[in-house]
C-alpha cells in the first residue's frame, strides 16, 4: 500500500511542479476605457533579475481582444528589471475586463512562464447616449477642400473656357469670306532662288567649298525631285540614274545629254562628301554655275495661251442684198 501512494506521488509531482513553475504578475493598463478599435497599451514587470531571450510570446489572444503586438524591454538605463509589453485592440462591446494573459518567454535559465492578473476594462460606445433634454441648434458645418478638389475645379473651369474659345474661334471662321490660297512656288523658282542665297554667302571663298558642293546637291536633288516626281532626296546617284531612264520628256537626244550632265555633277559631289576629294575655289564656283545652267534648260516651258483667229467676213452690198462682188 506504501509503495502504491509513493508511485502516485511521484506521478502527481511533475503536474504540481509544472502549476507552480506559472507565476503570475500584476499588469499595468494604459488605459480602463477605449472605443472599438483603439489600441490598449500593457505593461507587466518581471520578476528582479529574469531577462528576455529572443521574442516573447502569447499563448492566444483574449476573448473580445485582438492581440496587435508584444515586445520584451529591457531595462532603462540606471533599472535593472525587464519588461513585456502587450499591445491590444477591443472589438466586442460586452467587454468588462481585459482577461488574463499566459506568456512565455525564454530566459537564461530556461522556458518561463507567467500569468498576469484581470485588468477592468470598459468600451465606450461610439454615439454618445440619448438624453431627454432638448439639444442645442447649431449653424451649418462649414466644409474643408482639399487641395486636389480646389486643382479639379480649376482644371474643369479651365477646360470649359477652352471649348468655348475653339467654338467661338470655329463660328468666326466659318463667317469669314474664304481666302483663295496662293498657288504653290514652282520647283525651278524654289532651286533658283536656293542657289542665289547660296551664291551670296560665298562659301568658297570662306574655305568651305565641300559644304557648298553638299548644299549644291541637296538642291539639284530637291528639284530634280519636284520636276520629275521621284524621291531623288533619298536615293543614290544609282537609283537617280535608273529613275531618269523612266521619264519619258527625257528619252531623247538632247534629253539624255542633260541627264548625263546632272549625273556627272552628282557623282563628283559624292567623291568629295564620302571620298573627301579635295575641290578648288573656282571648280566649286563653275559647279555652281553648271547647277544654274541645268535648272534653266530643264524647266517647263511656258504656256502661251492664243487668242483664236477670226477670218473678216466679206461686205455685204446694202442694195443687192447679198455679197460685194
Amino acid at each position: 500500500m506504501l509503495f502504491l501512494l509513493l508511485l502516485g506521488f511521484l506521478a502527481f509531482a511533475p503536474a504540481v511542479q509544472a502549476q507552480e513553475s506559472v507565476s503570475q504578475v500584476p499588469v499595468q493598463s494604459g488605459t480602463e476605457k477605449a472605443m472599438v478599435g483603439d489600441e490598449i497599451p500593457l505593461a507587466l514587470e518581471l520578476p528582479p533579475g529574469e531577462s528576455v531571450i529572443g521574442e516573447p510570446r502569447v499563448a492566444n489572444a483574449p476573448e473580445g481582444f485582438a492581440l496587435k503586438g508584444v515586445r520584451a524591454v529591457p531595462p532603462a538605463e540606471g533599472a535593472s528589471t525587464w519588461k513585456i509589453e502587450i499591445v491590444l485592440a477591443p472589438f466586442d462591446l460586452k467587454t468588462k475586463e481585459i482577461p488574463p494573459l499566459e506568456i512565455s518567454y525564454s530566459s537564461p535559465s530556461g522556458e518561463k512562464r507567467i500569468k498576469t492578473q484581470a485588468v477592468p476594462f470598459s468600451i465606450e460606445p461610439v454615439l454618445p447616449e440619448e438624453k431627454n433634454e432638448m439639444m442645442d441648434i447649431h449653424g451649418p458645418l462649414g466644409v474643408s477642400l482639399s487641395w486636389w478638389m480646389y486643382l479639379l475645379y480649376a482644371m474643369a473651369l479651365a477646360g470649359a473656357i477652352w471649348a468655348a474659345l475653339w467654338f467661338w474661334r470655329r463660328r468666326k471662321q466659318k463667317e469669314a469670306p474664304l481666302v483663295p490660297a496662293a498657288p504653290p512656288v514652282p520647283p525651278y523658282e524654289k532651286a533658283l532662288a536656293a542657289l542665289m542665297a547660296l551664291e551670296t554667302e560665298d562659301l568658297p571663298r570662306k574655305g568651305r567649298s565641300a559644304e557648298h558642293c553638299t548644299r549644291l546637291s541637296e538642291i539639284l536633288r530637291e528639284y530634280v525631285e519636284g520636276r520629275y516626281e521621284f524621291p531623288a532626296r533619298e536615293q543614290t546617284t544609282g537609283e537617280i540614274k535608273s529613275a531618269f531612264a523612266t521619264v519619258p520628256a527625257l528619252d531623247t537626244a538632247e534629253g539624255k545629254a542633260l541627264v548625263q550632265q546632272a549625273l556627272s555633277l552628282l557623282e563628283e559631289w559624292d567623291l568629295i562628301k564620302f571620298a573627301r576629294l579635295p575641290i578648288e575655289e573656282f571648280r566649286a564656283r563653275q559647279m555652281l554655275a553648271e547647277t544654274r545652267r541645268w535648272v534653266e534648260e530643264t524647266k517647263p516651258l511656258p504656256v502661251v495661251l492664243m487668242a483664236p483667229v477670226v477670218e473678216p467676213s466679206a461686205p455685204v452690198s446694202p442694195l443687192a442684198g447679198g455679197a460685194a462682188p
